[in-house]
């Protein structure tokens, strides 16, 4: 498989894997990087040890200071949390850290990283942790083919507003992962902005539906650009930006750059 010369006329996922949809590729892709994304969670009134899902977040793996865990998601998510009561999962564990750690805040494009020491999280046992690596330009240019296929992945409130974490329960969170085919278009500010009326096509999984995902309690989500590794054809996904926000008047996605190799911002 060859490379496309330009950037603005990269194939889809669909041109390249014109029987994705029935294959489910995108939700076992998604299945693949569960261990990278974080809920960021918040009591749910009159219901002790409840929750309910505020955003979304993901770790990111930062193999010079191994000893800070980064945790990314959006500005206005880490705005509404209450670091005294609220929670944050990290694989399928709830855990409480306060307010700890140093956050780098671009509000332009709305991402934050929430640098995090490691002890904060070994204090519960927890010396791994999953997340998506960030590429420099010509090393995943060498590695990958990119298409403009692009997945939003992450935890919807419409389907996390109860979650019982109740004597070390571990409750089954709802995630939705989506794909959008569409040239992104990269502002000034650093913002990917993609055409989207709220329809797409479903997977095999899914079932016939008429009606588009529910995206609140998605910001903060990776926005993951599809790919195809040059050496094995294998697909794979490459972290691009942090998912902000759906406009529907303007018939967009907006997320954050974050690490696209591909599309870099000029400032």
């Amino acid at each position: 498989m060859n490379g496309p010369a330009s950037i603005d006329t990269l194939p889809t996922l669909l041109d390249f894997a014109p029987n994705a949809v029935h294959q489910n590729v995108v939700r076992d892709l998604a299945n693949l990087h569960l261990g990278c994304l974080a809920s960021f969670l918040t009591p749910k009134p009159h219901y002790p040890g409840q929750y309910h899902s505020l955003g979304t977040g993901f770790y990111v793996v930062w193999p010079e200071n191994p000893d800070i865990v980064r945790l990314v998601t959006a500005v206005h998510v880490l705005e509404g949390f209450d670091f005294k009561h609220g929670r944050i999962t990290i694989g399928g564990r709830c855990i409480a850290l306060g307010d700890v750690g140093h956050r780098n805040l671009d509000i332009n494009r709305d991402v934050v990283v929430w640098s995090i020491p490691s002890r904060h999280f070994i204090h519960y046992g927890i010396t791994i942790v999953a997340g998506f690596p960030l590429w420099l330009p010509d090393a995943a240019q060498a590695t990958y083919i990119p298409t403009q296929s692009f997945v939003i992945m992450g935890y919807p409130a419409s389907k996390n507003k109860a979650l019982d974490f109740r004597d070390g329960k571990e409750p089954d969170r709802q995630i939705t992962a989506m794909a959008i085919h569409a040239s992104p278009r990269l502002s000034n500010e650093g913002i990917l902005h993609l055409a989207y009326s709220g329809k797409g096509i479903t997977e095999s999984w899914v079932g016939m539906t008429t009606t588009s995902p529910h995206l609140k309690g998605m910001s903060g989500s990776p926005f993951l650009r599809i790919v195809f590794e040059r050496d094995t054809d294998r697909l794979g996904m490459v972290l691009a930006g942090v998912f902000t926000e759906r406009d529907k008047l303007k018939q967009q996605l907006s997320a954050g750059w974050f690490g696209d190799p591909w599309l870099v911002p000029s400032r």
